[in-house]
């Protein structure tokens, strides 16, 4: 099986993105993730490419994006793995809303300490999803 080396540091930022537009894709040669926008978007200079010029090439898988619904269920696993009781309940409430993505970050700017285990819990769920994935294609990965 060949390796894929993802950088850390490029998948914690495809995996914080709230932008709605935003498409991230996997380059099985480099290991680097690029930022895509589902259309042209004028002025908006930071994305790579538009997703169906990569979606064409073969080096190149999209990465998962979770729904609403999925973000829902992983806040809801973290819940029941954090000890602090006021930020089980805020987590809790929160499901029960809309945008739970884009309320997050109100939630662990009152708890700074969970928000490292927030981010790793995402990420390793994430690594899950992808590393099946990857397997599909032959493919394994490591995070550098």
């Amino acid at each position: 099986m060949k390796k894929i080396l993802i950088d850390k540091k490029e998948l914690d930022l495809a995996l914080s993105s709230s932008e709605p537009d935003a498409h991230f894709y996997l380059d099985l040669n480099a290991g680097t993730i690029r930022k895509t926008a589902a259309r042209s978007i004028a002025g908006q200079e930071d994305y790579d490419f538009v997703s169906h010029d990569l979606a064409r090439r073969s080096n190149f898988i999209p990465l998962p994006k979770h729904t609403e619904a999925a973000i829902k269920d992983l806040v809801r696993q973290f819940s029941q793995k954090t000890e602090s009781g006021e930020l089980k309940n805020q987590l809790e409430g929160l499901i029960k809303e809309k945008f739970v993505r884009f309320r997050l970050n109100e939630v662990f700017f009152e708890h700074p300490n969970e928000l490292k285990r927030w981010k790793d819990f995402l990420r390793e769920k994430y690594l899950e999803e992808l590393a099946g994935k990857l397997k599909s294609e032959g493919l394994t990965l490591q995070l550098v």
